[in-house]
């Protein structure tokens, strides 16, 4: 083995050593969350037409979702059946105390979800760090095909708020 083609090798050997240690410092950093790339993310809130969203919270004190969700259309909107589904969990689940939610003159209305899962621990280790929620629900626009449900969805992706208590949230727009 010539000198040459030694010292390319020695030099590969180092330099491999030395990224495959940053690499598993880096994915030991992410696994034990010192290092959660989803905090340089931003929050986001989508809905399907005909609805739009303004803003969005997690709630951790009581455990759900507040959503502000506007029309796009001047006819009212009936939202029915909403179910969400967090992001470690793969199952929808329903929403405990919605029954139905009507989006009419006023434009805007507070969609307001209580999580439906016993264990909600989880929750807690994530203060100050993003979650999402993905829910789906069926609607129907008044005068387009009555009585036909349409089904829609949406996501959010934000921090969890540990202030924020369902039970005192009250929609300005009812």
């Amino acid at each position: 083995m010539n000198k040459k083609s030694q010292a390319a090798l020695e030099f590969l050997t180092t330099y491999g050593w030395a990224i495959l240690l940053v690499g598993t410092a880096l994915m030991a950093l992410s696994y034990f969350g010192i290092l959660d790339p989803g905090q340089f993310l931003s929050d986001r809130c989508i809905v399907g037409s005909p609805l739009d969203c303004s803003s969005s919270n997690i709630a951790l004190g009581t455990q759900g979702f507040v959503i502000e969700l506007s029309k796009s259309t001047p006819r009212d909107v009936h939202l029915y059946n909403l179910e969400y589904r967090l992001e470690n969990f793969l199952e929808f689940q329903p929403c405990t105390g919605f029954s139905s939610l009507n989006i009419s003159r006023q434009n805007k209305r507070l969609l307001i979800c209580e999580f439906n899962i016993a264990d909600t621990s989880f929750l807690e280790n994530s203060i100050d760090r993003k979650q999402g929620v993905d829910f789906r629900f069926d609607y129907e626009v008044e005068g387009v095909n009555p009585g036909r449900l349409v089904p829609g969805e949406g996501s959010i992706y934000t921090a969890v708020n540990q202030n924020l208590n369902l039970s005192t949230v009250v929609d300005p727009w009812e």
